[in-house]
C-alpha cells in the first residue's frame, strides 16, 4: 500500500463502510459499486472481506428509524376530518335554532292554529343519542309533560306585543337575508358579520343611525332565544364601526307634521256622512286629536279581540258629551289601569260629541260587544283603512302628507292644548305620559315665542 494514497482504507474507514452496509437495505448495490469501483483502478490496494472482518470489531445493525413524516401527514388529515365533521354538525345545530326561532315568531301571527301542529317532535336528536319520549300519562291533577309544553309555547308567544313581533320578525328576516347572501352562519354572529352587517345598513340600505341600533337588537334576541351568548356587549370592533357611523350619520331625528284644526276641517269638506267608513274616519280623527292618541288604539289592527279592541260598549253617553274606556293601548299592556278619554258637547263643525252621535245612528243595531268602529256592511274598521282614507284625503284637500303619520294626532293634540296656554302637567295627564317625553310633542309656536321676547325686551332697563 503506497503512503499518501487518496484511496487508502483505514480501520476507522473500514468500520465506518460497515457499518453504512449494515444500515442500508440496500446493502447489495453498495458491494457492487464498491466492486466497480476497485475494477476500474480507483482503489489502489485490494484489501479481503475476510481481513477486514477479522481487523474491524463487529457492529450491530442499526434498524432504520420508521418515516414520521408520513405518518404526521395521515394525523393531520385525519384532523382535518373531524374538524371539518365538527363544524358540519355546528351549523346544522345553528340552522336549527334559526329555524326554531323563525317558527316561534310566525306562530306569534297565528292564534287559531292548532298546537299540535307546532309541537316539537317526539324524539329530540341530542350529541349522545336521542333523548326518551316525555312522559304522556297524566299527572297528578290531570295535566301531562306534553300538555304543559304546549303551554308554555303558548305563552311564550304571548310575551311581544303583535306590533313588536311584527317588528321583530322584519329585523330578523333582513338578517337572515344578509348571511345568506354572503354565504356565513348567523348564529353564533361573529365580529366580522357584525361589523359587515352594521355597515350594509348605513351603506346599502342607507338606515339612520337610531335604525341600525334597532335592526341590531334583534341579534341579541336570536342568540338568546338558542341559549346562546350575546356577541354584541364585548364586541369592541363593532362599537368602534358604530361610533363612526353615529359620527358620519349623526342622530339628528325628524318628528311628523302635527295635525292642525285647519287641518281637519279641510279634511271634513271632502269627507261623505251618509257614508258609514267616512263617518267612522271623522270620528276616529277626533277622538285621537281630542285624546292625543295614536288612531291605531281607535281603529283595530289585525283580528278584532274583545278583551282588548275598543268595543261600542265602551263609549258611555253622558249629560256633558261621552267618555270613552280604553282597557289597551301601546302604554297599557297588562290590564293594570283603564284610559278615559273625554269627548266633550262643544259647538261647532269639531265637536266629537255630535259626530259620534251621528255615527251611532248610523249603525244602530251593530252589536254592542264588537267593535265600535265599522266600515260599512259590518266590517271592522281597521288601522289600514285609516291610513288608506287619511292618505287620500289629504291629497284631495291638497294638503303635504309626506310627513303626516298617524302619530300626528296625538302631536297636534298636545301642540294646540299648549298654545292655548294648558300647563304641561295636565297635557301630560290627558296625554297619560309618565315622563318628560311629552316636551318632545309639543311645536313651540313662532308667535308666542315673538310675544315673549318682545316683554323680555321691553323689560329691560334703560340706559340714563
Amino acid at each position: 500500500m503506497q503512503e499518501g494514497h487518496p484511496y487508502d482504507l483505514r480501520s476507522r474507514d473500514r468500520a465506518v463502510l460497515d457499518f453504512i452496509r449494515s444500515c442500508d437495505d440496500s446493502s447489495d448495490e453498495m458491494s457492487d459499486s464498491h466492486a466497480e469501483l476497485e475494477a476500474s483502478g480507483g482503489l489502489a490496494t485490494t484489501v479481503s472481506t475476510e481481513e477486514v472482518r477479522a481487523t474491524t470489531p463487529r457492529i450491530h445493525a442499526v434498524p432504520r428509524a420508521p418515516n414520521i413524516s408520513s405518518e404526521i401527514l395521515v394525523l393531520e388529515k385525519e384532523l382535518q376530518t373531524l374538524e371539518l365533521h365538527k363544524r358540519k354538525m355546528q351549523l346544522l345545530q345553528n340552522i336549527d335554532a334559526c329555524k326554531q326561532t323563525i317558527a316561534a315568531m310566525q306562530e306569534k301571527d297565528s292564534p287559531g292554529q292548532s298546537p299540535s301542529t307546532t309541537r316539537a317532535p317526539k324524539n329530540h336528536a341530542t350529541a349522545s343519542g336521542v333523548e326518551p319520549t316525555p312522559n304522556v300519562q297524566p299527572l297528578q291533577g290531570g295535566f301531562t309533560v306534553q300538555s304543559l309544553q304546549d303551554q308554555a309555547s303558548a305563552l311564550k308567544r304571548k310575551a311581544w306585543a303583535n306590533s313588536t313581533t311584527s317588528t321583530y320578525r322584519t329585523h330578523m328576516k333582513t338578517y337572515l337575508d344578509f348571511c345568506d347572501h354572503i354565504s356565513v352562519p348567523p348564529l353564533p354572529a361573529t365580529s366580522k358579520t357584525l361589523q359587515l352587517y352594521a355597515t350594509y345598513l348605513a351603506k346599502v340600505k342607507c338606515f339612520k343611525f337610531c335604525s341600525i341600533q334597532q335592526y341590531l337588537n334583534i341579534i341579541p334576541h336570536m342568540h338568546k332565544l338558542c341559549d346562546l351568548s350575546d356577541p354584541i356587549p364585548e364586541d369592541y370592533q363593532l362599537k368602534y364601526l358604530l361610533m363612526g357611523i353615529k359620527r358620519e350619520l349623526g342622530t339628528a331625528q325628524f318628528p311628523v307634521d302635527s295635525i292642525t284644526p285647519s287641518h281637519l276641517l279641510r279634511m271634513r269638506s271632502f269627507l261623505d256622512f251618509s257614508s258609514v267608513e267616512d263617518s267612522g274616519f271623522w270620528c276616529a280623527c277626533l277622538i285621537a286629536f281630542y285624546g292625543l292618541l295614536r288612531p291605531g288604539t281607535i281603529a283595530i289592527t289585525g283580528p278584532f279581540e274583545a278583551s282588548k279592541h275598543v268595543r261600542r260598549v265602551d263609549l258611555m253617553p253622558c249629560s256633558w258629551g261621552y267618555l270613552l274606556c280604553l282597557r289597551h293601548t301601546k302604554t297599557i299592556q297588562f290590564r293594570e289601569r283603564e284610559l278615559n278619554v273625554i269627548l266633550p258637547q262643544v259647538t261647532g263643525e269639531m265637536c266629537p260629541a255630535s259626530a259620534l252621535q251621528a255615527y251611532l245612528h248610523l249603525t244602530r243595531g251593530a252589536d254592542l260587544f264588537g267593535p265600535l268602529l265599522l266600515s260599512g256592511k259590518g266590517s271592522v274598521f281597521t288601522y289600514s283603512i285609516f291610513r288608506q282614507k287619511l292618505h287620500s284625503i289629504l291629497v284631495q284637500a291638497g294638503i303635504d302628507d309626506s310627513n303626516i303619520k298617524g302619530h300626528s294626532f296625538r302631536r297636534g293634540g298636545a301642540t294646540w292644548l299648549s298654545r292655548i296656554s294648558v300647563p304641561v302637567n295636565q297635557i301630560k295627564a290627558i296625554g297619560y305620559w309618565s315622563s318628560d317625553a311629552v316636551l318632545r310633542y309639543i311645536d313651540p309656536h313662532f308667535s308666542s315665542l315673538l310675544d315673549t321676547m318682545v316683554l323680555f325686551g321691553k323689560s329691560l332697563p334703560n340706559a340714563k
